[in-house]
């Protein structure tokens, strides 16, 4: 199973959609987080991050790692 590092974002309609999908692709539950308190300094410091599924603003981050 090759796993990726890539995080996903999610409005709140997306979430269960993500979710199923991370589940589908890499077999384990992701870290679940709000975009607004992810440690990640990448994450903090981008502004408008938007859903992985619509153009709406993200507000989850969905991880391998927390």
């Amino acid at each position: 199973m090759k796993i990726s590092n890539k995080i996903r974002y999610s409005c709140e309609e997306h979430v269960d959609i993500a979710l199923d999908e991370f589940l589908d692709e890499l077999e384990t539950f992701p870290y679940l987080t709000y975009v607004n308190n992810c440690q990640n300094s990448k994450v903090v410091h981008e502004k408008n991050i938007k859903c992985s599924y619509c153009n709406s603003n993200a507000v989850y981050s969905l991880d391998i790692k927390p």
